[in-house]
């Protein structure tokens, strides 16, 4: 246990979510943000951060809030570094959809930039990576269909482009799931990382939550699924 919902100031409730980045500082401490709720996902909730100095053994909960919404309800923190040494915190806003903040002072306080996709409300879980070439890419949970998700619907990876991580543009078809198996209908909270050497030069992984689908009303067997690509 890292870090209990007492501890992350959602009482009896939960803190989940994280997001885990080193200092800008150089110093060599970790910061953690994180979602601490204290009710349900209609319930105004924040983001919030702790500091290790050992790795992330250990955290200290810091004061305040980092990103607080006034009626709204945030999840699903990440982080960028910008070139110009800003850091930007994107996060889903429950009925929004994905938004960015900005802070200039090194990841402690975060003015909301507006929505990311705003033509997509149902984007969620974003998760950003920084392209060889330049530019971003983000891979982002969505309902791609109106179709139900036992008809094929559902919640599917599908990633978007951008060269400076404000303007996007969907790339197209869903990355994930083909409508069957474990993820036939949801998959979300991924994570990319590339492979380590003695794998494919140049592979990629993505590790994902993914419900099969296998019980009423779409739901069912909740595991962790992977990907790859090249």
């Amino acid at each position: 246990m890292r870090l209990t919902p007492e501890q992350g100031g959602a009482g009896a409730f939960r803190v989940v979510s994280s997001e885990v980045v080193p200092m800008p500082d150089g110093s060599g401490r970790l910061r953690m943000y994180f979602e601490s709720c204290f009710g349900t996902q209609s319930t105004q909730n924040s983001i919030r951060s702790a500091l290790s100095e050992d790795g992330g053994l250990t955290w200290s909960v810091e004061d305040g809030h980092r990103l607080r919404i006034g009626g709204g309800n945030v999840m699903a923190s990440r982080i960028i570094f910008t070139e110009d040494g800003l850091v930007r915190l994107y996060v889903t806003q429950r009925t929004v959809g994905i938004i960015s903040a900005i802070s200039t002072d090194g990841g402690t306080d975060f003015v909301v930039e507006g929505p990311r996709l705003p033509e997509d409300p149902s984007a969620f879980a974003p998760e950003i990576v920084r392209q060889p070439e330049g530019g971003y890419r983000m891979y982002y949970s969505s309902c791609v269909s109106d179709q139900l998700p036992t008809e094929g619907g559902g919640q599917q990876i599908v990633s978007a482009s951008s060269p400076d991580g404000l303007d996007w543009r969907v790339d197209g078809a869903a990355v994930v799931p083909d409508g069957n198996g474990p993820d036939a209908v949801k998959a979300s909270e991924m994570c990319t990382f590339q492979l380590p050497a003695g794998a494919a030069e140049g592979m990629y992984g993505m590790v994902y939550e993914g419900c099969d689908g296998t019980t009423p009303n779409a739901r069912g067997v909740w595991r962790i699924a992977r990907a790859f690509a090249q």
